[in-house]
């Protein structure tokens, strides 16, 4: 068993995703993520399923997609070295320190539609944490 290193999961952390793990360094992705609090965790983990009414009238909902666009709103903050296929950045939209939530997430949503589906996938389990983080 390896040793088990501390979490800073107050900064922010360099990460390159394992589906790059093996390309040359020039052409990885290098993600900006802070790993959820304890209490961010359980909130998002918390409201995946949701259940209403009773007998005949229950409803049930697993939010699996919402889970994830949670994640990375809270998590992602930033990349170095994305670029579109024609070789240009892609540009990384600050949002403003302050701003109501709706304003956030507007701004989020935007850097989170550059992103490949399957590599937003990827990117919320490294930063819900269900994969391994490189220990320094």
């Amino acid at each position: 068993m390896s040793q088990i290193h501390g979490l800073k999961s107050d900064q922010i952390q360099d990460i390159v995703l394992d589906s790059q793990e093996k390309d040359p360094a020039e052409e990885q992705i290098i993600w900006k993520i802070k790993y959820l609090d304890v209490g961010a965790h359980a909130a998002i983990t918390d409201a995946i399923y949701s259940a209403t009414g009773f007998g005949k009238k229950r409803e049930e909902q697993l939010k699996a997609g919402t889970q994830t666009l949670e994640i990375l709103r809270k998590g992602l903050r930033g990349w170095k070295n994305f670029k579109y296929p024609d070789g240009k950045d892609v540009q990384w939209e600050a949002f403003p320190a302050g701003g109501s939530t709706q304003v956030v997430n507007k701004a989020m949503d935007k850097n989170l539609n550059r992103i490949p589906p399957d590599i937003r996938e990827e990117l919320s389990e490294k930063i819900r944490g269900t994969s391994t983080p490189d220990s320094e």
